[in-house]
């Protein structure tokens, strides 16, 4: 039962915590996205984000994550970074030190009013709340479980001298701590576990901080298994914040018993004493490492070089960053850029059916590779609006904004259609040596024509912005729809007919028909979402 305690509690605990963290983000998302983009070099400035960064996520492994990726992207650098990595840990020891004032014993009170406002509340920003309310009173009540679930370990023998040991073998301890650490994904979730453990009062102090260091080394996985995705920049970042962690430790560790003494004149129950512990390390990792983040930032690509970096060869042309304090003329080289990456979701449909008439799997990772610079150039427009977003806007300017953010979404979303779907097809076709029909094959031809040739009026109308030629798109969307269910319709016809080839290539055309207008109705949500706002402007 013991065991089951603590495990259930674990669980409800972790998924507290992943509760909390949604709702903050849905409810403070744009908060949070604004105050990364407003980072600057100020080192107190990027310790602040860093702390507010870790409150909205719940998890400074999170963090560091989001920060790598902003790394990698070119949005921070690793000078900046060092200062969010800092305030991440700092802010990740609020969470544990709400834990330590017993609010578990009141748990259920946020659950139910958490559970009302998520459910029964219409208005949506409240419903977020709620679900914010309702991740943390779990978190509590998590804790409340585990503590109940550690008070008969207090009387265990056994459990008592396998604790006794480790107060012998502190590294041990550390070791333990990391491990769980590492498998948990939640350095909070190891606190709070040994927070339950002082509770009972099974776990002395002196045994606890190894502990504690243990879970603070344990977070630094996840930044190590985001390393081989991450450009040379995010690979920087990442090494960071183990070199941090590991150097922080330590150098503490020396002064173990000191810290000890330190931490027990700072309160009097044994769980305050164990969160002070956790606050006062990381603080003072802050405090030491905060000065020194200029000579990091020049000693760690030396020590950890990050290679090259591929993407630099998908580079954007238009996002020139001097035109970012111009928002007019920032959201005109971004609509350049958009169309750049027009004409390569174009190339990459039209190319796509030539993979279908010439059995050329070569032509189909010409196109993949296509992608991956859709892919990036997306990316790229997307931290370039957003930094834009940093500028004082009209709400004719945020409008546009979201206008370009729908439609470089819909391209990217073409391209993904066109890779994931329509060149699997076609492979498929290839190794299984089939054909279409004479007919079957003529019309899936036409109506690829018919979609590609709505794709450039629909470039057009975003380039322009002319009311007929955008209602004209917008019929034929609605044509072609009707279309794709007439050929399939002949499709079935020929079925019937017994014709060999339309009934070995029966599932792939029907797919490639169906996926053909899919991309159809992703030009329309593109053009529709970026044009029903400027009607209203007008």
């Amino acid at each position: 039962m013991i065991g089951i305690e603590l495990f259930g509690g674990l669980a409800i605990f972790l998924y507290g915590l992943h509760i909390a963290r949604e709702g903050l983000s849905l409810f403070g998302g744009d908060r949070l996205r604004k105050a990364v983009h407003s980072l600057t070099d100020s080192p107190l400035r990027g310790l602040l984000i860093g702390i507010v960064i870790t409150l909205f996520l719940q998890s400074s492994s999170a963090s560091i994550v989001m920060l790598i990726g902003f790394a990698s992207s070119g949005m921070v650098t690793l000078l900046q970074g060092i200062g969010v990595i800092l305030g991440a840990d700092i802010g990740t020891t609020i969470t544990v030190q709400l834990i330590a004032f017993r609010v578990m014993d009141y748990a259920l009170l946020p659950v139910g009013l958490g559970f009302f406002l998520g459910f029964f509340v219409r208005r949506l920003n409240l419903r977020y709340l709620g679900r914010v309310v309702l991740g943390f009173g779990l978190v509590f009540y998590g804790i409340k479980v585990m503590s109940d679930g550690a008070e008969p370990l207090a009387r265990s023998r056994v459990f008592l001298e396998l604790l006794n040991s480790l107060g012998d073998n502190p590294f041990g301890g550390l070791l333990i701590a990391a491990l769980f650490t590492a498998v948990v994904q939640s350095g909070s979730a190891t606190i709070g576990l040994i927070i339950s453990l002082g509770i009972s009062e099974a776990v002395t102090l002196g045994v606890a901080i190894p502990m504690i260091l243990g879970a603070n080394i344990g977070t630094c996985v996840t930044a190590f298994l985001a390393i081989p995705e991450a450009s040379p920049e995010g690979k920087h970042i990442a090494w960071a914040h183990i070199l941090i962690k590991v150097l922080g430790v330590a150098l503490l560790w020396p002064f173990l018993e000191g810290f000890e003494r330190a931490v027990l004149a700072t309160a009097e129950g044994m769980p305050r004493q164990i969160a002070n512990a956790h606050t006062i390390f990381n603080v003072g990792v802050g405090i030491v490492f905060l000065p020194l983040r200029g000579l990091l930032a020049s000693w760690i690509p030396r020590i950890f070089p990050g290679g090259e970096d591929p993407r630099k060869k998908l580079s954007a042309r238009y996002l020139d960053p001097k035109a970012l304090s111009a928002p007019d003329l920032a959201f005109g080289n971004a609509t350049r850029e958009v169309l750049r990456i027009a004409d390569i979701v174009e190339g990459m449909l039209q190319d796509s059916l030539a993979v279908f008439s010439r059995n050329d799997l070569e032509e189909a990772e010409r196109v993949r590779a296509r992608d991956q610079e859709v892919d990036a150039l997306e990316r790229q427009v997307k931290l370039y609006l957003a930094r834009i977003s940093q500028e004082e806007l009209t709400e004719g300017q945020v409008k546009r904004e979201m206008r370009l953010h729908s439609f470089v979404s819909s391209l990217e979303a073409i391209g993904d259609v066109v890779v994931k779907n329509i060149l699997l097809l076609a492979e498929k076709k290839v190794q299984q040596g089939r054909y279409f029909s004479q007919s079957g094959w003529e019309e899936i031809q036409d109506y690829h024509c018919r979609v590609v040739e709505n794709l450039q009026a629909a470039v057009a109308a975003f380039a322009g912005g002319e009311k007929p030629l955008i209602e004209k798109v917008k019929g034929r969307v609605e044509e072609l729809d009707r279309e794709e269910r007439k050929l399939k319709q002949n499709h079935i016809r020929r079925l019937h007919q017994g014709l060999k080839e339309s009934i070995d290539t029966s599932a792939i055309h029907l797919d490639l028909l169906s996926n053909l207008q899919r991309i159809n109705s992703e030009i329309e949500k593109g053009l529709t979402a970026y044009h029903e706002d400027r009607d209203r402007d007008s």
